[in-house]
């Protein structure tokens, strides 16, 4: 949409919406109806049409089409769909408020010849304004059935989807009064003529349309790369081949859909919805995405399609910087437009859809809120307002209410991805290389368990990786795809004599028993090469023989390139090596560690 579109949509109904301070025409609940042959005879549009307080409204009708959504393209004006007035001429019941004479603004008329105009070359664009127009000044005035059969409070859903209370017996619709007349009964219907439109409730999606601030938001979501049109010939109506062998469709459907807000996992478009958003600025958003690309920051070649039978990269592929930036940006925005959302029923039972400030305040002030894809963002400073919610001043955000919810227009974005998008992982489970030793699953049960090991209460299980002869030895852990960033790796290792029966084999030549001692290095190897180039090593460690272990390798690793999100068709992955030290192979004495047992290597964010 344009921002001509934008500003008329705004500017030319939202100063319309005022009100007049017209008297009531009954004291009772109910308003006085006009009950005679002549308007109950006539459709809701002949009442309309015949009422001198209502011809700016009428011309209205008249020259908007009837569209089921902005993709219901119409090619001309020879194929021009129903419009509202001869909609409002069929026998559906209905309920009209009409806003009378004068009361639309300025721009609304030359709106409808620009549309009209428009429909000669862009037939789309076209019908998107037109939608949006009758959005605003037609079916933000319709509902569907009739509500004049009950005095008690109404929720009502208007044709655009919007829900308004309405109270009959009031005689003000939405915070807009009455004119001095009885309601008119028709055929379908009844008719009530207001003193001014009633004000367009934007939702989550349609302040990203409509606020300026908002445009460097709205810019992307609307990319086609992301909102995607597509052709529905299953829904729409064939009529016959064309010269060239290809149907001709006498009514085209097409299906929408964004990606960005699909995996957002949020229904903002949906007035039944109820969400929370942080919305940046448009500068706040340039900021966002700058800092969000740290997390994608590519090196120029990668490995691909790791074989574990010849524990070799099987080919190499190379970017240019343009591909990389182009790379990094897309994943920084599907990354930002998928975690701005939060919903009330992710915040506890304490909190309730009904009560605004609740939400606020479990938003601004709780350790931790939920994004509607599952990530968590967690407050950096518990006891404080949430910096996410707040500006560069550190001010709380201005907060407006959408139709669905609240947004927070946050003039600096301020998500420490470390405490966001930078998640805990846990691995272990892929191994890429064993170097002099090899693998087994050791499982603990009550027969075999030792209970005298502490911590090994909620351990079931662990990983072995055993010496296949008195030399060093070590074991390769394929990492996960990682972003950029800095990272504490730990590893929670398991004694031997966790378990009975391998604490037996625990004796010397003579057999001995001894206590195992556990020393090892870990190293950080990238994808270049087959053996991978050093990126960090740790110092010697030791590890507890009475004890199941969290044991820290490296409490700050700074992984320069990123490894997630990257093309489909390669597998570069960075590793971990675990080694023993070279053992005693002097003498004929068992060494004092013949394994490593590991229960999970954990990489977690460093904050």
């Amino acid at each position: 949409m344009n921002n001509s579109y934008k500003n008329w949509l705004k500017g030319g109904m939202l100063s319309a919406m005022f009100a007049f301070g017209f008297a009531a025409c009954s004291d009772d609940d109910h308003f006085d109806v006009v009950i005679n042959s002549e308007s109950e005879s006539m459709t809701l549009w002949q009442n309309i049409q015949n009422d001198s307080l209502l011809s700016d409204f009428a011309y209205i009708l008249e020259n908007t089409s009837f569209l089921k959504d902005k993709l219901d393209v119409h090619k001309d004006s020879a194929t021009r769909k129903m419009t509202y007035a001869e909609f409002l001429n069929t026998p559906q019941l209905l309920t009209v408020w009409a806003p009378v004479n004068g009361t639309f603004g300025d721009e609304w008329k030359a709106k409808l010849q620009e549309i009209k105009a428009l429909y000669a070359t862009d037939p789309a664009a076209a019908t998107a304004q037109e939608f949006k127009f009758a959005e605003h000044y037609i079916r933000q005035h319709i509902a569907r059935f009739n509500f004049e059969s009950s005095s008690d409070v109404q929720q009502i859903r208007l044709l655009n989807s919007k829900i308004v209370s309405f109270k009959s017996g009031d005689k003000i619709f939405d915070g807009v009064a009455y004119v001095d007349e009885p309601v008119v009964a028709s055929s379908n219907g009844t008719l009530h003529k207001i003193v001014a439109p009633v004000a367009y409730k934007y939702n989550l999606y349609d302040f990203l349309e409509s606020d300026s601030r908002f445009s460097s938001l709205y810019s992307v979501l609307s990319n086609p790369l992301y909102d995607i049109t597509q052709f529905d010939p299953s829904a729409s109506t064939p009529g016959a081949m064309n010269s060239v062998g290809k149907m001709e469709y006498v009514d085209s459907v097409y299906s929408n859909y964004n990606t960005l807000l699909n995996a957002a996992n949020a229904s903002v478009k949906d007035e039944d919805s109820l969400y929370v958003a942080i919305y940046p600025t448009n500068a706040a958003y340039d900021e966002a995405i700058a800092e969000l690309k740290k997390l994608f920051n590519y090196k120029s070649t990668y490995n691909g399609s790791w074989s574990n039978t010849n524990l070799k990269w099987t080919y190499a592929k190379t970017f240019t910087e343009r591909e990389l930036d182009s790379l990094a940006t897309t994943n920084a925005e599907k990354l930002f437009f998928s975690n701005f959302y939060f919903s009330p029923s992710s915040m506890g039972k304490e909190v309730s859809r009904s009560d605004k400030e609740s939400i606020k305040n479990y938003c601004e002030n709780n350790d931790s809120v939920i994004f509607t894809t599952g990530t968590v963002l967690y407050n950096p400073v518990p006891g404080s307002v949430n910096p996410a919610f707040t500006n560069a001043d550190g001010s709380v955000a201005e907060v407006i209410e959408a139709s669905n919810g609240i947004i927070y227009a946050v003039d600096k974005y301020q998500i420490d991805p470390a405490y966001s998008f930078i998640k805990k992982e846990e691995t272990g489970h892929m191994t890429t290389k064993l170097s002099n030793c090899y693998f087994e699953n050791v499982s603990l049960t009550s027969d075999n368990r030792n209970d005298s090991i502490a911590g090994l209460k909620d351990v079931d299980n662990f990983r072995r990786f055993k010496a296949s002869s008195y030399k060093a030895f070590s074991v390769e852990f394929r990492l996960p795809a990682l972003p950029s960033g800095k990272y504490k790796i730990s590893a929670i290792m398991v004694p031997t004599a966790a378990h009975k029966m391998l604490e037996e084999q625990l004796v010397n030549s003579n057999y001995e028993p001894y206590v195992e001692q556990v020393k090892l290095t870990a190293t950080i190897l990238d994808d270049m090469t087959n053996d991978g180039k050093q990126l960090a090593k740790s110092a010697k460690l030791s590890v507890p023989s009475d004890a199941v272990t969290q044991v820290t390798l490296f409490e700050e690793f700074d992984l320069e390139y990123s490894y997630k999100d990257l093309p489909v068709e390669l597998e570069s992955f960075p590793r971990l090596k675990i080694e023993v030290a070279t053992l005693d192979v002097g003498t004929k004495a068992k060494p004092k560690c013949e394994a490593l047992n590991f229960y999970k290597i954990i990489i977690e964010p460093y904050r």
